[in-house]
């Protein structure tokens, strides 16, 4: 299973919590761990989120400012980790009943767009949902919800499926974050996905 990591001050965690369980769709929670623990023990026995992720991504006043290999250096005691369910853990599933995926046929990653579907706010956190979108024929999007279906903590089932104008999606070809495709950049938004 893919998690996407959020590491917040303890004053924030409180209410990013609210929000995950307020909009389990696009925020599956797969573990929290404790104020200054870097341990995730609901995940495994020996993780340290300090130096266990590839690459971090650090955002002050909504700004990445630096991209290190390990956060050993920022750790504080009232950081709060939370790992969230990612779309990508299911694609296997997809693949493995012979569904195609595009995204990868073209070398990139799929694209996410910004809804006009607003998610439940908690304190400061708010804002619409954001979707990964699958290009599917008809009958490969019913195969694709059972399929999907059986990973409710990594998005689960599509949550719009056709007519993407119905949610404040007009132009399929802008995404907006797509690392690799021909339109855009990636950033990896909370998500729920879209058939």
């Amino acid at each position: 299973m893919q998690g996407n990591v959020v590491i917040l001050p303890a004053e924030l965690a409180s209410d990013f919590l609210r929000f995950c369980q307020a909009n389990p769709k696009p925020c599956p929670l797969l573990a929290v761990s404790e104020p200054g623990d870097p341990a995730l023990p609901a995940l495994g026995a020996d993780i340290d989120i300090r130096s266990d992720v590839p690459r971090y991504r650090v955002f002050r006043h909504g700004e990445m400012v630096e991209e290190p290999t390990d956060i050993g250096h920022l750790w504080r005691d009232d950081l709060v980790t939370f790992v969230v369910g990612c779309s990508f853990s299911f694609e296997w599933a997809l693949l493995e009943d012979g569904l195609r995926l595009r995204h990868q046929d073209e070398g990139g990653n799929v694209p996410m767009y910004r809804t006009s579907v607003q998610t439940v706010a908690a304190g400061r956190f708010h804002g619409p949902l954001v979707v990964s979108m699958r290009p599917f024929l008809p009958a490969d999007a019913i195969r694709a919800i059972q399929i999907t279906s059986r990973f409710p903590g990594v998005h689960g089932a599509p949550v719009h499926i056709g007519k993407p104008e119905l949610i404040g999606i007009h132009d399929l070809a802008r995404p907006d974050w797509a690392m690799r495709w021909r339109w855009g950049r990636m950033n990896c938004p909370c998500s729920g996905p879209a058939a």
